[in-house]
């Protein structure tokens, strides 16, 4: 005999608002006081499926439990078959609907089938009335809270202090300060550190809380680095899987980092690519507050929100999903293939389409009436054909067709990841990280390969002679100059000096927008500089490239290694002084401003290179201003 019950709440928030927050089954668990569950490892559970276990009221209750089923923002679907405990089976389904006032009515529904007689002692009280009160409690608690929140924040829902020591709070906010961080700004991580719940504060994201705050994300990110320098937080390396972007692996430092992760949630193994998975994270020191983070559910829609729908397909099943899809890429993706276990991946090949996916491109509509429902069939075989499926923007209905002999899952995923992620090949090329934390670097050995870095060279010429002209006092001070007109214009675009080589600097930017700008920002101070120091004006050779390369340790710090870095050297050799040489291939995918810069298309010879390399030399064009002035 198996009891259903069935719950129905209306509730202020619309459906899409209060999406995020009731699919939220870890946190919505926490809420409930249901007990914390543990991973099993278990051979005989054949995966995605888990083995989870819990303790309550004396009991050890085991199940089996199969990846969530989900149709955001409608309903969600979890089915567990118990192996200990007093239920056999549990099927939990949530359904949000728009009803007549612009909220939303929920309907939660649970059916529990009874193992042994105190299940049929349980299942009543337990959950037909206790449940029931907790279940309404929280509901309406977070649609409280949807009410005031914008959808995508995670706001503490039950706010508590757990700091150690709040005069150490207090005494370090105060170092922040001194340290030149706005007092407001300051108060905000503060008060964030003392009434956030612990899973917010586990792996805060500093450019999340930038947009959050509306403050420049760079100021954001010098902030929470500073705070692990002093000793208000801890910076944690997050190795991200790219099929749930959970982060299953977090280090203390860089070299404890292996070249390739295990999630144990996607039965995945992938590379630590540090332009994707691994992620630059913080937590509050253990001296100011401990963070615990207990697992309440694994499952839910809210662990994986790029996935917006997940179904389970028996064999010969046709399913009808209807999905509201915004322009951008998405995937058809079906993650019980077996191909999808057994391949190390890349994120670069994770966003290709396999034989076996399709990737869904949605375009805005351009019809006069506005968005229209689109349809689309799809096969799971061996194959799906065709691989790349173009839809319109809005609604769009998925006919699905499982015609293998064996059950499927299926999900439809944003084909892109949050933008609030400070990645570690990002952190690499600020130049606080590298002042901050120096000593960071990978084991000895081991290389990481980046797609794409844009590194700068620049030589200081002439030095020598005017040490041997002025002395080393004045020459030094020169020089001095020279490094601060460098420092200061790479550091504002975001760039790092990786290091300095004599009168030499190499430097590093994430973008070749960003390199660039700061090379044009550069010349134009040596130019100020040497209008008003006319008696050993400053000579400056500057060569950039952009490209794929390697991170490596080298002399006990991260650095770069590659063709990319090596054409850009060569480059700056090709420079006539006061001159920025770049390839002509990387100058044609920049917007550069043309007023005020002589732009000189030519070819150069590379050693190492068969043929002729075009390349663009940038230099600062003569105005009758300048030109007086430099008379």
């Amino acid at each position: 005999m198996a009891f259903t019950f069935t719950w129905q709440w209306h509730l202020h928030t619309p459906p899409e608002q209060l999406w995020p927050l009731v699919s939220d089954t870890d946190r919505f668990n926490a809420l409930a006081g249901v007990p914390a569950v543990e991973i099993v490892d278990d051979e005989s559970v054949q995966a995605p499926t888990h083995l989870l276990r819990m303790r309550t009221f004396g009991q050890t209750i085991e199940w089996e439990e199969p990846p969530f089923e989900w149709v955001s923002p409608h309903w969600f679907r979890i089915v567990r078959t118990y192996r200990r405990g007093p239920l056999a089976r549990m099927v939990v389904t949530l359904r949000l609907e728009p009803d007549q006032t612009g909220g939303s009515l929920l309907t939660y529904t649970v059916e529990a089938e009874p193992a042994n007689l105190l299940g049929y002692l349980v299942i009543p009280i337990h959950i037909g009335l206790f449940s029931r009160i907790r279940f309404e409690r929280v509901f309406r608690t977070l649609d409280a809270i949807a009410q005031h929140t914008a959808a995508d924040e995670r706001v503490p829902l039950s706010p508590r202090t757990q700091v150690q020591s709040p005069a150490l709070l207090e005494t370090l906010a105060t170092r922040l300060v001194e340290l030149g961080f706005d007092t407001d700004l300051v108060h905000r991580l503060t008060t964030l550190i003392r009434t956030a719940p612990d899973d917010d504060l586990a792996h805060m994201h500093p450019i999340l809380y930038a947009h959050r705050w509306q403050v420049d994300e760079q100021t954001v990110i010098r902030l929470f680095l500073y705070a692990s320098r002093i000793g208000l937080l801890e910076l944690q390396w997050d190795v991200a899987c790219p099929a749930c972007q959970g982060t299953p692996v977090s280090l203390n430092h860089l070299n404890q980092l292996e070249e390739q992760a295990h999630c144990p949630y996607c039965h995945i193994t992938y590379e630590a690519d540090f332009e994707h998975a691994v992620q630059v994270t913080f937590r509050p020191h253990p001296s100011v507050r401990q963070v615990d983070i207990p697992i309440y559910c694994i499952g839910g829609p809210r662990n994986t929100p790029h996935l917006l729908a997940q179904q389970w397909l028996a064999p010969g099943e046709t399913r009808t999903i209807e999905l509201t899809l915004e322009a951008g890429e998405y995937r058809l993706r079906w993650p019980t293939h077996p191909d999808w276990q057994e391949a190390v991946h890349s994120f670069q090949e994770w966003q290709t389409p396999r034989p076996w996916q399709a990737r869904l491109v949605v375009a805005p509509s351009e019809t006069e009436n506005g968005p229209q429902r689109t349809n689309a069939s799809f096969v799971l075989a061996a194959a799906l054909n065709p691989a790349h499926i173009h839809l319109d923007e809005g609604r769009v209905r998925l006919n699905i067709t499982n015609h293998d002999t064996e059950p499927h899952l299926v999900g439809i995923e944003r084909l892109h990841w949050a933008n609030h992620v400070l990645t570690a090949a990002r952190a690499l090329t600020l130049q606080s990280f590298r002042d901050l934390f120096p000593f960071e670097a990978l084991r000895k050995g081991m290389h990481i390969h980046v797609s794409s870095i844009t590194i700068l060279f620049t030589d200081l010429r002439g030095s020598t002679a005017f040490y041997r002209q002025v002395g080393d006092g004045p020459a030094f001070d020169r020089v001095a100059a020279h490094f601060e007109i460098l420092r200061r214009n790479v550091e504002a675009v975001g760039g790092t000096i990786v290091k300095t080589i004599g009168d030499a600097i190499m430097g590093a930017f994430p973008t070749p927008e960003a390199g660039v700008q700061a090379a044009l920002n550069i010349l134009r101070d040596i130019e100020t500089y040497n209008t008003a120091h006319p008696d050993w004006p400053l000579n400056l050779r500057l060569g950039l490239n952009s490209g794929p390369a390697l991170v490596v340790t080298l002399n006990g710090q991260l650095d770069y290694f590659g063709s990319t870095v090596n054409l850009a050297a060569k480059l700056e050799r090709q420079s006539r002084g006061n001159e920025l040489v770049l390839p002509y291939a990387v100058f044609e995918t920049l917007s550069i401003p043309r007023e005020g810069w002589r732009i000189e298309q030519a070819s150069a010879t590379i050693p190492g290179e068969e043929d002729a390399l075009p390349i663009v030399r940038l230099s600062r064009e003569a105005s009758p201003t300048r030109a007086n002035a430099n008379r």
